[in-house]
């Protein structure tokens, strides 16, 4: 029974509140994770940092929940189309994908075919490679790789991101990064404009320290 004295209860759902709830209806994983977050905004109890520590636990668990629907409906598409121009081709077990800021996983299905024993279209689909970190999560390591040492920045991810990472994953992630500095640096100082003249002007006006070169 609608209760007259409450206009909130009578008032009906606009389109976009609507929209809404169809897709929480669709996806019941994220209504939990959203209700749990409100729950905490409804409750104004406790301490700031306290809020703000369980704000963080809910927003990963809720960036998590959120990939792996997303991944799960983007694995359905290339599956159907594999399928397809391969009528012969069956499939095996699903692998496991890991991939950050928030850790999460998809169950892929990995295909054979007469002529192939492996083959699995999701990760061209959505650009990733299983176990390997996202472009963010490269951007973290190396960031964290280069001010402290490798033990102290997988530290780092602990304490700032609330999962940890393999013993490898900084080094690597660093040293790519400054492999692809080198490549860039070198190829800025190939263009014209950082080399001087064959032949210059014939007298050159610089500071002592070889800076504001110009010429007369």
């Amino acid at each position: 029974m609608v209760n007259s004295s409450n206009p909130s209860q009578n008032k009906q759902p606009n389109p976009q509140e609507q929209e809404l709830i169809e897709g929480f209806r669709r996806h019941p994983e994220l209504r939990e994770r959203i209700q749990a977050i409100m729950k905490l905004a409804d409750s104004g109890e406790g301490a700031a940092d306290e809020v703000d520590a369980l704000l963080v636990e809910e927003i990963r668990r809720l960036g998590k929940t959120t990939m792996e629907s997303w991944a799960g409906e983007a694995e359905q598409k290339p599956a159907r189309d594999f399928k397809q121009q391969n009528p012969g081709s069956r499939y095996g077990k699903k692998r496991t994908t890991e991939l950050v800021l928030c850790l999460w996983s998809v169950a892929e299905r990995v295909w054979r075919t007469p002529s192939t024993s492996y083959e699995a279209p999701l990760a061209k689909r959505i650009g990733v490679r299983s176990r390997s970190p996202s472009r963010k999560l490269r951007r973290v390591l190396s960031d964290f790789g280069i001010d402290e040492s490798f033990a102290k920045a997988a530290k780092k991810m602990q304490e700032h991101y609330g999962f940890g990472v393999t013993a490898v994953a900084v080094p690597k992630a660093t040293l790519e990064s400054a492999a692809k500095a080198a490549r860039r640096h070198e190829q800025q100082c190939a263009q014209d404009y950082r080399r001087l003249p064959g032949k210059g002007p014939a007298n050159i006006i610089a500071e002592a320290d070889g800076s504001m070169i110009s010429p007369l």
